[in-house]
């Protein structure tokens, strides 16, 4: 130890980054998002400015997002989804190609339906099913638009 505490093994060495930096930078999946966000935004016919009003965001943050400098929180990911009258999943496209999706992966289906009968109230079971089914629709939608 040095005379302020610190093991002396340290010394010399390069600073680290700590965990928080390095999971707040972006990854190339921000970057794929990003450019999502700007091809739906286009396709609706929005400018930068009308989707940062209607998000209550600075033009320059929705041209970060875009530009996939800057990480998207899953909330505003949302926001941005209905403001462009999306489902979700549009702005994921192609963020996640290791990822199986759908009837490719059985064991999602399985969880799934195990955690549909594992909610015991019958509104909040509802409830799901109308969310699902909005999803659904939503991304029906959005497939018949797609290119």
């Amino acid at each position: 130890m040095d005379s302020q505490g610190r093991r002396d093994d340290a010394a010399g060495e390069e600073p680290r980054e700590s965990a928080l930096s390095l999971t707040r930078a972006p990854m190339p999946a921000d970057r794929v998002v990003g450019t999502r966000i700007r091809e739906l935004r286009r396709a609706a016919g929005m400018t930068q400015r009308s989707v940062s009003a209607k998000l209550g965001i600075t033009s320059a943050q929705v041209h970060r997002y875009e530009r996939g400098m800057a990480r998207i929180s899953t909330g505003r990911l949302l926001k941005i989804a209905d403001c462009l009258g999306v489902p979700i999943e549009a702005l994921l496209e192609g963020a996640c190609l290791d990822t199986p999706r759908g009837p490719e992966n059985p064991s999602e289906i399985e969880a799934l339906t195990r955690a549909f009968l594992a909610i015991r109230d019958a509104d909040q079971r509802e409830a799901l099913l109308v969310l699902a089914r909005s999803m659904a629709r939503r991304s029906a939608r959005a497939a018949a638009v797609a290119p």
